[in-house]
């Protein structure tokens, strides 16, 4: 891990940073087998970036027929442990990783072979700040996910709360969606995470499903009708 420490630093007060490199005349002081990469005998250059906040950055690499592959880890000494991920800029020149703030990560610029040497444009740049503060659920503006803290009972609303399910009109027996007027027609989407997942079997609906029945895989939606006349109705559900 010597080696790591005697690299550059990318100042979290200074971004966008960028920075020009050159493995010409480097030596190949890690192998970034078990981090995104089973090859990368090239010479590589490292900087270490330790965030102050914690969130989505942008790491680009650019170079005309030099490294291509940027490994981040925080152990030098591990980096299969140590590993956060890994971009390969052989097509792509950017790649956004979740960063945590005061954590010490390691961008190592490497290449795939021997071959892959040479001058190079390193960059780290704020993407973007993911918000979870006043959310139980959901996304977190970035395009990532929140931790969920929902329990089995209850599922994540529009606004990103918990909201538990048997209060969600159409999601359980006792409280479906009442049809009142035929012909009836709706629109409507179980998406995951907006109904129950209850199983049913033929006459029998309760709100805690069945143990053993249909549907029990995916999100349900409930829809109950009283009709005035006995004889046989038709019913049509058609998936998009």
């Amino acid at each position: 891990g010597q080696w790591c420490a005697a690299g550059g630093e990318v100042d979290p007060a200074a971004l966008p940073f960028t920075v020009e490199g050159d493995t010409t005349d480097g030596e190949s002081q890690v192998e970034p087998e078990g981090c995104g990469s089973s090859i990368g005998t090239a010479p590589d250059a490292v900087w270490t970036f330790t965030p102050d906040t914690t969130a989505y950055y942008t790491i680009s690499l650019v170079s005309d027929g030099g490294p291509t592959l940027v490994l981040i880890t925080t152990d030098c000494d591990d980096l299969a442990a140590g590993c956060v991920g890994s971009g390969d800029f052989y097509s792509a020149t950017e790649e956004d990783f979740l960063l945590e703030a005061g954590v010490s990560y390691h961008l190592i610029v490497d290449g795939w072979s021997q071959s892959e040497i040479g001058a190079f444009t390193l960059g780290v740049s704020l993407s973007c700040v993911p918000d979870c503060e006043a959310v139980d659920c959901g996304g977190d503006g970035c395009g990532g996910a929140c931790p969920n803290l929902c329990t089995s009972s209850e599922i994540c609303d529009d606004a990103n709360q918990c909201e538990d399910v048997s209060l969600k009109e159409g999601s359980t027996c006792s409280n479906a969606f009442q049809i009142k007027d035929l012909p009836f027609s709706v629109e409507g989407a179980s998406t995951s995470g907006l109904y129950n997942t209850n199983a049913f079997g033929p006459g029998e609906c309760t709100d805690e499903g069945l143990s053993q029945g249909a549907g029990g895989g995916s999100s349900d939606a409930v829809y109950a009708i009283s009709p005035e006349v006995s004889g046989v109705y038709t019913i049509t559900v058609e998936p998009e």
